[in-house]
């Protein structure tokens, strides 16, 4: 029998921190959700309850804090020093920054200070879940007898990344040939008032 026969499926779904960061990010948050789809998946497989891993998932700003509240519990069922509270005040604060990344969605401002303030909201949601994929992560260690650490890339991961280079390169360039093909910037209004000598 080999180390693969050995390998037992985690407590909970997890991704290396880097791995978890980095399929977020050329996701485009998808990443994310898949997180939570497994992770409710894993805790259907070892209860006895009637879990919807995917309505969950769909309605994740509900079980957000359920989820990250197992965690915790789990963690500290392992002696795992996690700070009092620590997981369930980020599931209130996720929640929070949930609802403004939808709210910035909606919105139909296109300035830059709305856009920076929707990629920053996005970056603390995807910190927030790698702080509780850590947690996770080291009750897994714990739990998991010979437990493997997925932090590798597999094919279907390099060829998410790919996807979505792949679209924003395809989206720049269509953006770049459009603004060539306007005849490039015009000078603000203000500019044009100004006299010449």
């Amino acid at each position: 029998m080999s180390d693969q026969d050995d390998v037992e499926i985690g407590y909970f779904f997890t991704a290396s921190s880097t791995k978890l960061v980095i399929m977020s990010l050329f996701t485009l948050g998808w990443y994310v959700l898949y997180w939570f789809y497994q992770n409710w998946h894993f805790i259907s497989l070892r209860s006895s309850r009637s879990i919807s891993p995917l309505w969950r998932t769909v309605f994740n700003i509900f079980w957000i804090y359920p989820l990250f509240s197992q965690i915790a519990t789990e963690a500290k069922a392992c002696g795992i020093a996690v700070r009092r509270g620590l997981l369930q005040f980020l599931a209130a604060l996720l929640i929070l920054d949930e609802i403004a990344v939808s709210i910035g969605r909606a919105s139909r401002e296109e300035d830059a200070a709305a856009t920076i303030a929707f990629i920053a909201f996005s970056m603390i949601g995807i910190a927030i879940v790698a702080i509780a994929n850590r947690v996770a992560l080291n009750v897994n260690l714990r739990r998991v007898h010979n437990y493997s650490y997925n932090m590798k890339f597999t094919r279907v991961n390099v060829g998410w990344i790919g996807f979505v280079v792949l679209i924003l390169v395809s989206g720049t360039v269509l953006i770049a040939l459009d603004n060539g093909h306007r005849g490039g910037a015009t000078a603000p209004s203000s500019y044009r008032n100004i006299r010449q000598p």
